[in-house]
């Protein structure tokens, strides 16, 4: 594996904006509240944290306040209440980043709120010297592409599950975690790479720069570990 691409084209991006999401105070950006499922999976797959963090977003392009509402209306935007504007803080109408991981590998991520119906994709492409390989949960298949020779195998999984599978696997490992059987498959230290990272690229969009995330050192093997918190030499976030 050498290249990571993964999106999602949000088909409810009204919920940002028309629902206690809106709180930027709270929520932090969509980045924080959304790309952190990404980073997390893109993570696992590259087998290696986000080291360094590129971004760009847009805000207040699509979706604005009612405040800023012309008169007649616009119908090129959504005007909600209260969603504040890009320079007090808001969610962003997209955003995007370029990652590096520790092992070399280098990804693109990019998100978009104002999708609708068809037009909704989630899941990722990757690409090393021997094939290609992509997934989209929403159309609930996996292709495997030879570069070798011209062949495609697909998979597709159970169809109706809840969060395409993943809330079923995480609460069995949850309950062998509690009786002793097995690690867990989302510790905590998980968690805080991805909101260091997510912490990155806001830092990132605001300010126009590469952003070094803030790195976890684990002290000792399994996962009971204790966490050590150390800074890269550039700008932690």
């Amino acid at each position: 594996l050498e290249h990571l691409l993964g999106v999602n084209y949000v088909p409810y991006g009204n919920v940002y904006f028309d629902s206690w999401y809106r709180d930027y105070q709270t929520i932090q950006g969509l980045f924080l509240q959304k790309a952190t499922h990404d980073f997390d999976y893109l993570s696992l797959l590259a087998g290696a944290p986000i080291v360094r963090v590129a971004a760009m977003a847009q805000q207040g392009r699509v979706f604005r306040d009612r405040s800023l509402e012309p008169a007649g209306g616009d119908d090129t935007r959504a005007y909600f209440d209260h969603i504040g504007r890009p320079e007090t803080g808001m969610n962003e109408d997209a955003s995007s980043a370029l990652l590096e991981f520790a092992n070399g590998i280098h990804g693109v991520y990019t998100q978009v709120f104002y999708s609708k119906h068809e037009a909704q994709a989630r899941g990722a492409t990757l690409s090393g010297l021997r094939g290609t390989l992509r997934f989209d949960w929403y159309q609930n298949e996996l292709r495997v592409h030879s570069h070798a020779e011209p062949s495609t195998v697909t998979a597709r999984p159970p169809e109706g599950l809840n969060h395409f599978g993943g809330d079923g696997v995480l609460a069995a490992n949850f309950i062998d975690v509690v009786r002793g059987r097995a690690p867990s498959d989302s510790p905590l230290s998980a968690g805080l790479r991805s909101v260091y990272a997510c912490l990155a690229a806001r830092e990132s969009a605001a300010t126009g720069r590469f952003v070094s995330v803030r790195q976890l050192t684990e002290l000792a093997p399994g996962p009971d570990a204790p966490v050590e918190e150390t800074e890269t030499a550039s700008a932690r976030a």
